[in-house]
């Protein structure tokens, strides 16, 4: 019995598909900067966005749109040296959806092999727009204070 045929005693009905144009995809992988600047004397629990470069030829952005065609997830998010001042980390996605939230930053250090890890990678597709935001959650001394994560970024792009 062909597919045909089975679809329809089963059915009733023959269902029309429509074949989709199979497309090249080439995977390129980043590691992302996240700048945050925390201003002297800003009090605890206060949201301040971040910067963020994926290309040093390139200037840092505070709010990023995935191009045309492409998918980017985010697979890992760590530093190298733990903050003078605390804060989490927010992911906002089209400017109005928070989909990640990260445990304190001081506890993503590279170095220690309990640290917190995405489960499952944070995906964003074409137009989504970026923007990652910090809570600090501690009072911030007579100084500036700036807190450097990096992201593990894989981007999905037509070939």
């Amino acid at each position: 019995m062909s597919l045909k045929n089975f679809i329809f005693k089963t059915t009733g009905q023959v269902r029309a598909h429509a074949t989709v144009p199979v497309q090249s995809v080439k995977k390129i992988e980043h590691t992302g900067i996240i700048t945050i600047t925390l201003p002297a004397n800003l009090p605890a629990n206060q949201t301040v966005v971040a910067s963020f470069t994926l290309d040093p030829r390139y200037p840092s952005v505070s709010r990023l749109t995935i191009p045309k065609g492409e998918t980017w997830q985010i697979e890992d998010i760590y530093i190298t040296s733990a903050p003078s001042v605390d804060c989490i980390v927010r992911i906002v996605k089209n400017e109005r959806e928070v989909i990640h939230i990260t445990p304190p930053v001081s506890t993503l250090d590279v170095s220690n092999p309990a640290r917190p890890r995405l489960g499952v990678p944070i995906t964003f597709s074409e137009y989504d727009t970026v923007t990652i935001e910090a809570i600090n959650l501690a009072n911030v001394g007579s100084s500036d204070v700036t807190i450097t994560l990096y992201v593990k970024v894989v981007k999905y792009v037509p070939s």
